[in-house]
């Protein structure tokens, strides 16, 4: 039989790598209108990163598809915003996460 030991070491970190922070988007929409919704991605690693995307997780009609904010600093803050299409959706509909 065989023991052993292994000392080791992690980094503990308070803060989040990426942010999604919700700016601003109504309380509510009237049936047919567009309702614009406005966040900020921020970068709170303390090195840059590459390729960033925001990408709606949802199932409503939202454009862009896609926003491609692409490189970012440590500490970098963009905004990005998104249209959704209240078109097909009944009044009183709520979508949540």
């Amino acid at each position: 039989m065989h023991h052993g030991s292994l000392k080791t070491s992690i980094l503990v970190r308070s803060r989040e790598d990426v942010r999604i922070i919700l700016v601003r988007a109504p309380r509510y929409v009237p049936q047919g209108e567009t309702a614009s919704i406005e966040l900020e991605v921020a970068n709170g690693m303390p090195k840059g990163i590459k390729a960033v995307s925001v990408v709606p997780a949802s199932e409503l009609r939202i454009m862009p598809s896609e926003y491609f904010i692409g490189d970012m600093e440590a500490d970098d803050v963009f905004s990005a915003s998104f249209d959704v299409d209240t078109s097909d959706l009944s009044p009183g509909t709520m979508r949540r996460r």
